[in-house]
Formats: C-alpha cells, structure tokens, sequence
C-alpha cells in the first residue's frame, strides 16, 4: 500500500493505493473537503477557525455555517508533459464546473473515477471560476438556495466572526477565477507516483487555518492591514472585491501563498516537518 500527502495551496492531497490493476493505467479518485490544521470536519460547521493580527497575536475567531468552492476544472501534470507536444490538452483530467461543499465533502456534480497514466506527477493544478446560472442546471441534487448564494462567486463563505466579545454575521464573496498550482515556484518538489495497483483515492482538504493570518509579511505587504479594518461594530463584516477589498487582498494572498506538499511516510495524514517536501 502507497500513501503520499501533498499540501497545495489550497490544502492537502492524499493519495493511497491498494490491489492489483496492472495495464499501466491508474485509477483516480478525487474528494474535497475542508480542514482546521489537521483535523478534518464533514461537519455541517466548522469552529474557531483563527484570525491573527498583524503584530501575530490572537483577533478572534470565525465560526462558518457555509463553505463553498467553484472548481473549474483540475490537472495533473506528469513528469513527461514537458516533453509532449500535446501536454496541454492531456493534462486535463475532472473538467468542471463543480460546485464542492467544504463541510460535507460533496460535489455537484458528483467527481468522476478517472484513469490516467502511471507514473511521477510533479504538479497538480486548481482552477476555480465564479458560477454561472447556466452551470447550475448540471449540478444535480445542488440546493437552489445554495445555488442563489453561490451565483456570480467562485469563494463564498458564511458564518459569524467573534472578537472575544462581540458575535458579527460573515460573508466572504470572491468573484474572481484563479489557477491554484500545487508546486511552488523556484522549490524543488519530488512529485507524487501514481500506481496501477488499485484505486488511487487523492482528498484535497482546505486549510482554512492560513486564510486570516494578518502576520505575514509576505502576504500583508507592509503588514498595514488588519480583520479589524473590516469590523465596524454593525452586521454584518462583508469581505469581497468591493468592500473592504484590502482585507480580502491579503486574504486572497494567504490562499495562494500556502503551499507544500510531501510524502506521508508514517500514513498517519498529516505532512510533518521532516516529511515537508519543501527544501527551503
């Protein structure tokens, strides 16, 4: 049995594999789910997810009700891909749009079993775009208030935030379309193997733990910015490209800013340090 973790920017990927297959082929499954450091929910909420300051102190928490990503499409890219005239077009693997549900784990449409190539992948990559009216209609099951929130956003979360004294509605809208690329510039990576020795079961998990850190310089350029600039004392605190735009500038940051990934040695599911596979 194989297993090999991968953290990206957006979360992390788990890959097992077991049986016999054999034709050079792997089978691939995909799930998608949200995580608060290691834990993993499927949970109808998820609590107390962190918000730092810019000094790297403790600014509340949020609580989220609704936790919604509008995936594209999504690629793996073998080792070889650079040398294939046709590695554009063979790199896409589950062609979207999916409407997934951080809490329960659920996509509408539902992700296919895929089966690709054998071998080294370097890199996978997230693309996620804002929904269309005209996407609903393939999401079977999806419910229409759902559907109503998530119209026109490609991010949309939900929930209140708590400030240690005061409890504030939530809503963070994102509206733009974005490549996540799970294989960080300029950081040698040993990739992942897929095997033809059964299902090869991958779970992106979501570490929203890294979404409100304000203490990163890298991310909060100048580290000017806090939550609090987006807290004015009334519900509800509304994050999207037009109001308060700065807060969710550094929080778009710390979206594409925390990748790494590594091989899982001990199958315990989570990347320790000395399974990091980032050399820096």
């Amino acid at each position: 049995m194989s297993r090999i973790l991968i953290v990206s920017l957006l979360g992390a990927v788990v890959i097992s594999g077991c049986e016999t297959a054999g034709d050079g082929k792997g089978d691939v499954t995909l799930n998608l789910e949200a995580t608060q450091g290691a834990r993993s929910f499927l949970r109808t909420a998820i609590t107390g997810v962190p918000v730092t300051d810019s000094n790297g102190l403790s600014a509340g928490t949020i609580d989220l009700t609704d936790a919604w990503v509008v995936v594209k499409e999504i690629e793996f890219e073998h080792e070889d891909d650079e040398e294939t005239a046709d590695s554009d077009q063979s790199k896409l693997e589950f062609i979207g749009p999916y409407a997934v549900d951080l809490l329960t784990g659920t996509t509408y449409p539902a992700l296919p079993q895929i089966s690709i190539d054998t071998g080294l992948y370097t890199d996978i990559e997230i693309d996620i775009e804002k929904l269309s009216a005209s996407d609903v209609a393939g999401m079977t099951g999806l419910d229409s208030a759902i559907a109503t929130k998530l119209e026109n956003y490609s991010i949309y979360l939900d929930g209140t935030y708590n400030d240690g004294v005061n409890t504030i509605d939530f809503t963070l809208m994102y509206d733009q379309t974005d490549e996540f690329e799970f294989s960080p510039a300029g950081v040698s990576s040993n990739g992942f193997n897929i095997d033809d020795e059964g299902i090869n079961d991958i779970l992106v998990a979501f570490r929203l733990n890294e979404w409100f850190r304000f203490d990163n310089a890298e991310t909060n350029n100048g580290l000017s910015v806090d939550f609090s600039d987006a807290v004015s004392g009334t519900d509800p605190i509304v994050l999207d490209a037009n109001t308060n735009s700065d807060v969710m500038d550094v929080i778009e940051d710390n979206i594409e800013d925390s990748a790494e990934y590594g091989e899982d040695d001990n199958d315990d599911g989570v990347l320790s340090d000395d399974e990091d596979d980032n050399d820096d």
